[in-house]
């Protein structure tokens, strides 16, 4: 999963509280985390084969939570 770019278990952002969006107001950021899980998940799919469903979070990519 690192070579896809999924963070490690044990790093510090994977520890943080996700903030939630504020909507429709942080419509346009919450499309483009949606866009980044998207694509992480295509790239971890292209190392990795499941047989049932998977998923990942935006810390586990990299994203903290937004600014205030």
């Amino acid at each position: 999963m690192k070579a896809a770019g999924i963070i490690q278990s044990g790093e510090a952002i994977l520890y943080q509280a996700a903030a939630p969006f504020d909507l429709p107001g942080e419509a346009d950021q919450a499309r483009e985390v949606i866009d980044a899980l998207f694509a992480a998940l295509q790239r971890v799919r292209e190392h990795h084969v499941f047989g049932q469903g998977h998923g990942t979070g935006r810390p586990q990519i990299g994203l903290g939570a937004p600014p205030p």
